[in-house]
C-alpha cells in the first residue's frame, strides 16, 4: 500500500515540475540572482558545479549562499540519481558519497538530465515493495542506519519538493523583471 502511496506522490510532483519547467531559457538557468551565488560555471572539462563550504569537508558555510536555478536542478538530480545512500536503499550495496555525475551547462541539456534522473527514481521506488520499506537502512548508511528505507524515499521527495518550488520562485522572479 504504501509503495503505490510513493510512486503515485512522486508522479504527482513530478508532473507539477514539469509544468513549472516548460520553456526554461538558458539566460534563467544561469542566472544570478545576488552576487556570490553557487551556480553551474564552465570548465576545461564541461560544466562545474560549485560544492566548496556544502558540508562535504566538514565545513558548512554559514549562511549558505544563494543559489541558481541550475545549481538547484543539478542538486535535484543528484539527490535521485546519485545521493551516497542510494545504493544502500535500492542496490543494499555501500554508501558512496561522489560529486553529481552530469553538470549540464544549458537549460536543454538540464531538462532532459533531470527527465532521465525522474525516470531512473521512478523506477528505484516502483521496485520497492512495503516490506522492503520497512527495512533497516543498516550499519552501510553510518549515522542513518537505523533509519528505514522508507525515510529515505521521503528524504528524496522533500528535496525535491522543496528545490523545486524554489526554481518556480527564481522562474517567477526571474519573470517579474529581477532577472533583467
Amino acid at each position: 500500500m504504501r509503495h503505490e502511496l510513493f510512486v503515485g506522490w512522486f508522479d504527482f510532483y513530478r508532473a507539477r515540475t514539469v509544468e513549472r519547467l516548460a520553456g526554461l531559457t538558458d539566460a534563467e538557468y544561469l542566472w544570478e540572482p545576488v552576487p556570490g551565488c553557487w551556480n553551474v560555471r564552465p570548465r576545461a572539462d564541461g560544466a562545474g558545479y560549485e560544492l566548496e563550504g556544502f558540508g562535504l569537508e566538514g565545513v558548512e558555510v554559514e549562511p549558505p549562499p544563494v543559489t541558481t536555478i541550475a545549481w538547484r536542478l543539478v542538486h535535484v538530480v543528484a539527490s535521485l540519481t546519485d545521493h551516497w545512500i542510494r545504493p544502500v536503499a535500492f542496490e543494499r550495496g555501500v554508501a558512496d558519497y561522489h560529486p553529481p555525475a552530469e553538470v549540464p551547462a544549458t537549460a536543454a541539456d538540464a531538462l532532459a538530465t533531470f527527465d532521465r534522473a525522474c525516470d531512473r527514481w521512478r523506477a528505484d521506488i516502483d521496485g520497492l515493495d512495503d516490506a522492503r520499506l520497512d527495512e533497516l537502512l543498516g550499519p552501510a548508511a553510518g549515522p542513518f542506519g537505523g533509519e528505514v528505507v522508507a525515510t529515505f524515499v521521503e528524504h528524496i521527495h522533500d528535496e525535491f519538493i522543496h528545490h523545486t518550488a524554489e526554481i518556480a520562485l527564481l522562474r517567477d522572479l526571474y519573470r517579474a523583471g529581477l532577472g533583467s
